[in-house]
């Protein structure tokens, strides 16, 4: 909080900043909620794909998936960089707006990375 507020504990800071931090605070809970989620999600579909892989005796069903795994989270992690940085660029002369348009930006990207990664892995390795 120091270097988003200036303040070392929240004492200092005003009804407005106080109401801003429980808000990132909100923010944060929901990020690591959600990468949980996926995390399941994923770990259910590789599972998902290993039993497959032996049904089928070939390692193309899990080695497909595992693939489409990790594209798809490296390209949401590239995404949302990219997002929340051309978000904030965006949103720079709106001033407080900025944080609007890089968490859009954030989103839009990551979205748009997660689904990309998800192509590329089909063409690279159909299921």
């Amino acid at each position: 909080m120091y270097q988003l507020f200036g303040e070392s504990n929240h004492a200092g800071l005003t009804g407005a900043q106080l109401v801003q931090a429980k808000q990132l605070r909100y923010l944060k809970i929901g990020g690591r909620v959600s990468l949980v989620v996926g995390v399941v999600v994923d770990t259910v579909q590789l599972a998902s794909a290993a039993v497959e892989s032996y049904d089928k005796n070939s390692a193309k069903p899990f080695a497909a998936q595992a693939i489409r795994t990790a594209g798809s989270w490296a390209g949401a992690w590239a995404g949302a960089k990219a997002g929340v940085a051309l978000g904030g660029l965006a949103g720079i002369e709106t001033g407080p707006g900025v944080v609007l348009t890089a968490i859009g930006g954030g989103l839009i990207g990551g979205a748009a990375g997660y689904f990309g990664g998800h192509w590329i892995a089909d063409w690279v390795c159909e299921n």
